[in-house]
């Protein structure tokens, strides 16, 4: 049987309206920044879950609260703050819980169904991956871009169609402001004025 393309297996990615994923163009185009000012505006007022997306299995890797490694995943929560990892940033700003899931596009969907099994989470949840999209529909999807000349990503470039939001980074700013999206209980919302 063939392996499905890309666009057939986007066709009915599972509601997730409690989850925003963030997604951008590469390392360092400001994923993490955004999110953690995300996180410390909603931690004010709730408990928020996030979670880090590696699309890279690092040999040897053996993060601190591992939760289950497999041949094919890791998962882990997050324990340690201050340290430069994206997780400990996410913690460091105020999420209530942060997980970290080492999985490649291919095994992202059993990882994630075994990450879920194993943690129900509730409330928010902001996750930094481009390839969960490809496995939920979360009620926001922001694409952030850099405006530094590299070439886009294929990843990026392929799921810009279904941004809900695309958001440019010049290195030390962004050109849509963290506090325009909330949280109203159910879903992500971004607030126009």
């Amino acid at each position: 049987m063939p392996k499905p393309t890309w666009n057939e297996k986007m066709r009915d990615p599972e509601p997730l309206p409690n989850f925003l994923i963030v997604s951008g163009n590469g390392r360092d185009s400001g994923k993490t920044g955004f999110i953690t000012r995300l996180i410390r505006q909603t931690a004010q007022q709730q408990k928020i879950t996030a979670i880090k997306v590696s699309p890279h299995l690092h040999p040897g890797s053996n993060p601190n609260g591992l939760l289950l490694k497999t041949d094919h995943y890791i998962l882990a929560k997050e324990i340690i703050k201050g340290n430069r990892k994206d997780s400990a940033r996410m913690l460091e700003a105020g999420a209530h819980e942060v997980y970290y899931i080492e999985a490649t596009d291919e095994h992202l969907p059993e990882a994630f169904e075994t990450f879920r099994k194993l943690i129900p989470v509730k409330g928010p949840v902001v996750c930094e991956s481009g390839g969960l999209r490809d496995i939920i529909n979360p009620s926001l999807f922001i694409m952030i871009n850099r405006n530094d000349g590299r070439p886009d990503k294929k990843g990026f470039v392929q799921r810009l169609p279904l941004a809900d939001l695309l958001i440019v980074f010049n290195g030390h700013d962004y050109d849509l402001h963290a506090e325009r999206i909330r949280f109203d209980g159910s879903s992500w919302k971004y607030q126009n004025e």
